[in-house]
């Protein structure tokens, strides 16, 4: 058996306990959500797809209404059933083969006005859902900014109007981010579970974007967002000043950091498809021998959470809303930064070490990264340790017939790398105690049932969980091909030192050459 496969077959049999404690009944958190009737924006996403399977399996839902659009010239109902064919579904479809019935696909889209939803399907809504789940956002940190407003902060509002117009409305969650005031300003300092001022007001950021178009937004955006990294993080700031000033509903925020593969459910390490990017890249890129120089500082304190904590969290915190009233939406932040810290070095490690012990076989070279926080060094590095291979290798590949893809694909992982960059090197004290305060005063068997717990994570067993997960459902590589993996890998190390000591050779023949030359 794989290594890495015998760490999912443990991790699996742990769930025993948390199917037991659904089966038991004895759930104040079950309890709330029997029968209800739940509209959640984002449900075709990575948080959105785990949050349905997590209800549907823990929880004797009614009805879960599903927002989706069109997309690639695909209707609804194709994507509908694309989606619940999905593997995070695997599990729940073993338990309850119907699951589907309780899924109600409605069309729309979270950047129209008014959702893009039908008069009728509008009408159905307002009617019958108890429970919105406000999950949608690009997440994109390059996306134009015209782009962003439409989907973070307006649809934001359309959410919150139709949240306002449902007649049996018992709580709304509002899904942020704990980086939504990671300002350069706030870089070393503790930020805390409540609303900053922000530089704009929502109103008058959408004016603006409706007022003017795509390039003249673009030209300014440097100038609007100051302060803010990306427009990703400021829209998202933007959007909880709507949800402050939306204190007449049942509503909460919950600020997730960095979201990532599942600790325990549905699976040990699942990831969604669309997860190429981002964190997963940074760490399947030198797992694969891709990424030799990644751009961080090894030393700052990084905030990465599993998506079956974040999602336990969601359903919690929507519970309590339901259940206490406040005048100031209460603010929930899942982070690790206060107790349970880790650093970026310490996750590459972890990381690293894994792939060394348990490589994948569709590994492309050997694995060694170089870490730094200089921008010029990082520049210099890439491309001797990157692109020049990449080239080279594309070469061969043209020349012998095939596709080159080697510098398409640095190029993308590069791009992704500079964008993480402002986070992997700097440090923000995210607090925590309201989401401590939610978890402590959960029963026990609702702590088992909605873990949410990030002092409890074992951090180099859940970073060696999600780089399974990245192997088996980013790769697809199912976790096998053990020791073929581990002679391509001895391979690879020794091919890697022949270069190496061939690149030093040259080097110094060249300098030697120029010294005599010099010399003489």
């Amino acid at each position: 058996m794989d290594p890495a496969a015998a760490i999912e077959l443990e991790i699996l049999n742990r769930q025993k306990p948390i199917d037991e404690a659904i089966a038991s009944g004895l759930s104040d958190v079950q309890k709330f959500y029997k029968n209800t009737n739940v509209f959640i924006t984002g449900g075709t996403g990575f948080i959105g797809k785990q949050l349905i399977e997590k209800l549907l399996r823990s929880c004797d839902i009614n009805k879960i209404y599903i927002l989706i659009r069109r997309k690639k010239g695909k209707n609804v109902k194709e994507r509908f059933s694309e989606i619940t064919s999905e593997a995070v579904f695997n599990r729940l479809r073993e338990k309850k083969p119907k699951f589907e019935e309780k899924l109600v696909p409605v069309e729309g889209d979270i950047a129209e006005l008014d959702l893009g939803l039908t008069d009728h399907d509008r009408t159905i809504i307002c009617e019958q859902v108890n429970v919105i789940f406000h999950v949608a956002a690009t997440t994109r940190f390059d996306e134009p900014l015209k782009v962003a407003t439409a989907v973070n902060l307006r649809g934001t509002r359309e959410a919150l109007s139709l949240g306002r117009d449902c007649k049996k409305l018992k709580t709304f969650v509002h899904v942020s981010t704990a980086y939504v005031h990671a300002t350069h300003q706030m870089v070393n300092t503790e930020v805390h579970e409540e609303f900053y001022p922000c530089t704009w007001t929502p109103e008058a950021m959408l004016a603006i974007a409706e007022k003017l178009d795509a390039e003249q937004l673009n030209a300014i955006t440097p100038s609007i967002i100051k302060g803010w990294p990306n427009t990703y993080t400021f829209e998202k700031a933007l959007a909880e000043a709507l949800v402050k000033n939306a204190s007449d509903l049942p509503i909460c925020i919950v600020r997730p950091a960095v979201v990532i593969g599942a600790y325990y459910e549905p699976m040990p390490g699942w990831l969604d498809k669309t997860c190429l990017f981002g964190a997963n890249a940074i760490v399947a890129s030198p797992g694969l021998g891709l990424t030799h120089v990644i751009y961080a500082d090894v030393s700052s304190k990084s905030s990465v959470v599993p998506v079956d904590y974040v999602n336990n969290s969601i359903i919690v915190a929507g519970y309590v809303t339901a259940n206490v009233r406040s005048d100031v939406p209460k603010i929930y932040a899942l982070t690790s930064v206060s107790r349970n810290m880790i650093t970026f070095g310490q996750i590459q490690k972890y990381a690293l070490e894994f792939a060394a012990k348990m490589p994948s076989p569709k590994a492309l070279w050997d694995v060694f990264v170089v870490f730094t926080a200089s921008p010029t060094l990082f520049l210099l590095l890439t491309w001797i340790l990157q692109y020049l291979p990449a080239y080279i290798v594309d070469t061969f590949l043209k020349v012998t017939g095939n596709k080159p893809r080697f510098v398409d694909v640095n190029t993308k992982v590069y791009k992704t790398n500079v964008a993480l960059s402002y986070f992997s090197s700097k440090t923000w004290y995210f607090q925590d105690k309201n989401m401590e305060e939610l978890f402590n005063n959960l029963s026990k068997t609702d702590q088992v049932i909605f873990n949410f717990d990030v002092a409890s994570i074992n951090w180099v067993e859940y970073i060696n969980v999600w780089c399974l997960g990245i192997r088996k459902y980013l790769l697809e590589d199912n976790l096998t091909d053990a020791e073929y993996a581990q002679r391509k890998r001895i391979g690879f190390k020794i091919a890697n030192y022949v270069i190496l000591m061939l690149l030093v050779y040259f080097v110094w023949k060249i300098l030697g050459c120029s010294v005599c030359l010099y010399l003489k």
